[in-house]
């Protein structure tokens, strides 16, 4: 018994005979294309935070067959956001105790 391979016409490395049936399908039921991304976080100290990306609800189901991704982040702009307000405030209250 041969199996019969699938003819699929990809542009750009996708398959838009199943691109355009997707999306055929969405005009039927517009709720498959609802998706909620979900991402939970744990503060650490100051600007950090660890945090982690798992599961996801998408066409029509729930999916949590991914990995999870952890990640930490410090959040530089808040701290370089503050030095500079902090300088401004500085050089204002110097200006003010020449005058």
């Amino acid at each position: 018994m041969e199996l019969s391979k699938k003819n699929t016409k990809l542009i750009n490395g996708i398959d838009t005979e199943q691109l355009f049936n997707t999306i055929d399908l969405i005009k039927e039921n517009p709720d498959i294309a609802l998706f909620k991304f979900r991402a939970s976080n744990k503060w650490i100290n100051g600007t950090h935070n660890s945090g982690t990306i798992k599961d996801f609800y998408g066409a029509l189901k729930e999916d949590n067959s991914r990995r999870s991704v952890d990640y930490q982040k410090t959040f530089l702009w808040v701290i370089r956001k503050f030095e500079f307000i902090s300088k401004s405030i500085r050089m204002l209250q110097m200006n003010r105790k020449k005058n």
